[in-house]
């Protein structure tokens, strides 16, 4: 039996909000990964290859040393890293400036630019707005798993799911050091 072809895509922005959520220090991607591909192939019944690891994420301009470093490391294990630079934005509601930069449409655009290339998705992500896209991808015959934490994840996005993982069942802690 050929293995099935799997693609992550990783939200930086929203694994990092979930990380604080759930108090981990640091998170070992390659053992997340790792851990998501065991139980995927478990629930689908069917063996799993990795095809595609993505990394998107907004940074400051002048972004410091350990995040270069960061984003050298996911590029030297072949991770396609995407960034933004975050950028300042007037919220007109609370009258005040604030500071983000905004990668779900790039993320999308990724995902669907690389649907031939996999046949199973995995999204770390909660975010509401990938609720559509799941859809589509779904109607298009693919397998949809969702890696989020309870708090974080939009409900009309884990309805759309074929297996939705929560982080705090995966052991992904690097510890302080």
């Amino acid at each position: 039996m050929d293995p099935l072809r799997m693609a992550v895509f990783i939200d930086g922005a929203n694994l990092e909000y979930s990380r604080r959520g759930i108090d981990i220090h640091r998170i070992n991607l390659e053992k997340m990964i790792e851990q998501i591909l065991e139980i995927a192939s478990e629930g689908l019944r069917k063996p799993l290859t990795l095809t595609f690891k993505g990394w998107f994420s907004a940074i400051h301009e002048d972004a410091n040393r350990p995040t270069q470093a960061f984003l050298e490391f996911l590029r030297i294990n072949d991770y396609e890293v995407v960034t933004t630079p975050i950028r300042p934005y007037f919220d007109w509601g609370k009258e005040t400036e604030i500071s983000r930069g905004d990668l779900d449409a790039t993320i999308g655009f990724a995902i669907s630019d690389h649907q031939n290339e996999y046949d199973v998705i995995v999204l770390v992500s909660g975010d509401g707005d990938f609720t559509w896209i799941v859809s589509e991808l779904k109607n298009r015959g693919k397998t949809v798993i969702i890696v989020s934490i309870e708090e974080m994840v939009s409900r009309d996005l884990r309805e759309q799911a074929d297996i939705y993982i929560d982080l705090t069942d995966l052991e992904i802690d690097l510890g302080a050091n």
